[in-house]
């Protein structure tokens, strides 16, 4: 009786950390096809997306905006509190 208790526990767990690998796994592939875009012709480069990007993916100077994909987590705060709304996230590709 012990051992099918256990050897349940280990399939269990197996299935578990399967199952936690491949939510990882999906989860880097849905970042690396996601990004940050800004249309130029709205922004005017007041820096609240910078300011609410906790990673510091985005910087923002006069006249230009840039956003390091590899840094972005696509929490997303910096579409929320753009006050223009020219910020949007688009699939960049793999």
């Amino acid at each position: 009786m012990l051992t099918v208790i256990t050897i349940a526990s280990i399939v269990v767990i197996a299935l578990f950390v399967l199952s936690a690998l491949r939510h990882k796994s999906l989860k880097r592939k849905m970042k690396a096809r996601l990004g940050v875009k800004n249309d130029l012709d709205k922004c005017v480069y007041c820096g609240a997306c910078q300011k609410w990007c906790e990673h510091k993916a985005i910087t923002v100077s006069a006249k230009m905006w840039k956003c390091d994909d590899s840094l972005c987590s696509r929490c997303i705060k910096c579409i929320y509190h753009c006050p223009k709304k020219s910020l949007s996230l688009v699939n960049i590709g793999v």
